[in-house]
């Protein structure tokens, strides 16, 4: 059983929620009054409330408590309720190491992050595969492959093998014989109108 300040101290946070949500809802509702406008996230709430009878405070409300049970079943944590699936024999779970990143430039940042995503989803180490992704982008070359893929093999490999390296497969025949593993070519499908080939 709970002790009595826990109890108490649970029921003053789901209070202060529920006072959160409703100034919050307020203070949509007066920039929407007032002639301000909304934001994006309350527009949905807004054009509710023009269609049907509940006011914005009450459509704000919903959206703001829908989108707190997504969070919830999406976050991290829920990854947990796999564990069965992704531990079972025969399954096998990639982790992406990209030495050009700020999470894995060095081996204390791969070991932290990869600690908190195997903490978080019981996923077992066995089942873990080490997958080399040294690459800046669009504007990669096989320098940089190369001195990455060698970044990642001094570092990753004395705890764990790096079972293949990704790269481009435009690269892919300047990076023969040049990795410390091996090769898996990609096509670069997605692409943001922001960056320049």
């Amino acid at each position: 059983m709970k002790p009595k300040k826990e109890i108490c101290n649970f029921i003053l946070r789901c209070f202060l929620l529920v006072a959160g949500l409703f100034v919050l809802a307020l203070g949509i509702a007066l920039s929407a009054k007032s002639g301000l406008g909304v934001s994006p996230v309350s527009s949905t709430a807004y054009v509710l409330s023009l269609v049907f009878p509940p006011s914005m405070g009450t459509f704000n409300n919903l959206m703001n408590l829908l989108y707190m049970l997504l969070q919830f079943i999406l976050l991290g944590r829920s990854i947990g309720g796999y564990a069965p699936m992704l531990n079972a024999p025969g399954s096998v779970v990639w982790y992406v190491v990209n030495p050009y990143r700020p999470w894995s430039l060095d081996i204390e940042h791969v070991d932290k992050i990869l600690a908190e995503i195997l903490g978080v989803s019981h996923i077992q180490l066995d089942k873990l595969r080490i997958l080399g992704n040294p690459n800046l982008g669009p504007d990669t070359e096989a320098s940089d492959v190369i001195s990455g893929a060698e970044k990642l093999n001094k570092m990753i490999s004395p705890y764990k093998p790096i079972d293949f390296f990704c790269a481009r497969e435009e690269l892919a025949n300047e990076l023969n014989d040049h990795l410390p593993g091996l090769l898996f070519p990609i096509c670069l499908y997605l692409t943001y109108e922001w960056v320049e080939k």
